[in-house]
């Protein structure tokens, strides 16, 4: 995919939109009935089947080979089973700004696994860019109000998906290097659907039975399918690869900004001045993120 490379600080700014909006199609399920494990399970297996359908279609599928089948196990089970279960319990005992405000400095802690792994270092400018885009999270969060609800076993819940996140993007990066994106996002979600149907059968198969199911409920499951589960992780996983996994993981800032102007759109919050400063922040800081790598890359080329 050489040429999708012109389009590559497009594609962040595409799935953070996706993953915004995601919140809103998962909040309309739930007033459907469905309960969570089931629309997890629902997205991953019609992700799966139309992302394998379109390799066989387009010539294009890829057999993992022997090396890597251990790698994608692992993928699929920090990420979407192991994170998922971690940010639900999470949520459960702590208060969604507490929990959206603990995941956000997940940019924070990638770059500590991108050296060691990978060697990727992380300038003085990009940390401080970083820092400034949760500060602005931070402030498009916290100026949400409510009641702030504090659990040490919560906490801990978020923290396991926080490393759950970092474990996700560090085999991610590896195997971005080997395989396309779609054979990536296609096994990742096909696997991930064999770890959750367990919890589907003995948790939710029995509510699920009993579920009216329409285009009504249909359309919100789709649009989870197709594009959170599908389009925008292809999308992510071109941006690490291409940017590397510090450079990348700090759009992921976007998501939270991104949900806080659909929420002014469809008049479920205002966008208050405090909540545009935030979002300037969020914006200043991953230009920052950018733009200086950038200019030391010209330098260089220069000086050869």
């Amino acid at each position: 995919m050489p040429n999708l490379k012109k389009f590559i600080y497009l594609f962040p700014l595409v799935y953070a939109t996706i993953w915004g909006m995601s919140y809103i199609w998962t909040n309309q399920l739930l007033g459907f009935g469905f309960e969570v494990a089931t629309i997890v399970l629902s997205r991953l297996v019609i992700s799966a089947t139309l992302l394998f359908t379109f390799l066989f279609i387009t010539r294009t599928f890829e057999r993992i080979k022997k090396k890597d089948i251990k790698w994608f196990l692992m993928l699929a089970f920090f990420e979407p089973f192991l994170y998922f279960i971690c940010e639900t319990n999470g949520l459960r005992k702590t208060s969604p700004t507490i929990s959206a405000v603990i995941i956000s400095t997940i940019p924070l802690f990638i770059p500590i696994a991108a050296y060691y792994f990978y060697r990727e270092k992380l300038t003085v400018s990009r940390f401080i860019g970083t820092v400034v885009s949760i500060g602005g999270v931070c402030l498009v969060l916290f100026h949400q109000g409510g009641e702030t609800i504090l659990s040490i076993s919560g906490i801990m819940f978020l923290i396991a998906a926080v490393f759950c996140a970092v474990m996700y993007n560090t085999i991610l990066k590896r195997l971005s290097g080997s395989h396309s994106p779609v054979t990536i996002v296609a096994t990742q979600n096909l696997i991930g659907a064999f770890y959750f149907l367990p919890l589907f059968l003995t948790m939710e198969g029995e509510g699920f039975a009993h579920l009216n199911i329409g285009w009504a409920q249909l359309q919100p499951l789709l649009m989870l399918s197709v594009f959170a589960s599908s389009i925008a992780f292809i999308l992510s996983v071109y941006t690490i690869r291409t940017l590397g996994m510090n450079r990348a993981c700090v759009f992921s800032t976007l998501v939270p900004v991104m949900t806080a102007v659909f929420a002014f759109f469809f008049g479920v919050e205002d966008l208050t001045l405090v909540k545009l400063l935030g979002i300037g922040c969020v914006i200043g800081g991953l230009i920052l993120t950018q733009t200086t790598l950038k200019k030391r890359r010209c330098m260089s080329t220069n000086m050869e």
